[in-house]
């Protein structure tokens, strides 16, 4: 992965010196080495690029292949009946959780979606689908995303699955309290998800984690 990363900063650094308009030489602040900036956005860049292929590669092939949605396959029918919070990021994924969901025989007309990041949705759409998710008895799965993990109380779900990743601790804990506020009926199961081979998702994960085990100590009751 490092060599792929490595590859791509120097591709992007050598588009930048041939290129004065390139963006990666706007706004160098002044007194800053020019080529240490370009040289430190571009290795930025680079790692970004490279996460976000990873990601499509993974996230983008048929379902049945994606251990993470084979995974949830399995404990959306082990823990059904119930309604599901499913945290996605990417459209992508999006759309391999769309077709997982409609293999299993779920409709889609019980499937609200209002992660904003993954598709154009309209605020007030968003408000009338969650309205649509609390009171439809039929409805099964919500989706969301970091657009959507505030403003909107989800407690009717009685399990969250983390599919993707949460950008810090508080996210996480804001995607989670969307379901277990109150007043609501019943705990509330929180699965997580994430690929053992991949480092970005490692890294990241640990990175949560650790943040997770932080804010338990600091407030044991937002957790």
């Amino acid at each position: 992965a490092e060599f792929v990363v490595k590859k791509e900063k120097d591709r992007l650094v050598m588009e930048a010196r041939s290129n004065p308009d390139h963006e990666l030489n706007r706004s160098i602040p002044e007194g800053q080495d020019a080529n240490l900036v370009v040289q430190s956005r571009a290795a930025k860049k680079a790692r970004e690029a490279v996460q976000l292929e990873h990601q499509k590669n993974i996230d983008n092939g048929p379902w049945k292949e994606n251990a993470k949605l084979v995974e949830l396959s399995k404990n959306l029918n082990m823990l059904s009946p119930g309604k599901h919070v499913v945290f996605i990021d990417s459209m992508v994924q999006r759309q391999s959780v769309m077709d997982m969901l409609r293999d299993n025989g779920i409709k889609q007309n019980q499937v609200y979606n209002i992660a904003g990041g993954t598709t154009t949705i309209a605020s007030k759409d968003m408000s009338a689908r969650v309205r649509g998710f609390r009171e439809d008895s039929k409805a099964k799965v919500i989706l969301i995303d970091k657009s959507s993990l505030s403003g909107f109380n989800l407690q009717s779900a009685s399990v969250v699955h983390i599919i993707g990743k949460p950008e810090d601790g508080s996210s996480y804990i804001q995607g989670v309290g969307r379901v277990a506020r109150s007043p609501r009926e019943g705990d509330v199961t929180v699965k997580t998800y994430r690929y053992g081979d991949a480092i970005d998702d490692l890294v990241k994960w640990n990175d949560l984690d650790t943040q997770l085990r932080v804010a338990k100590l600091t407030s044991p009751g937002t957790l």
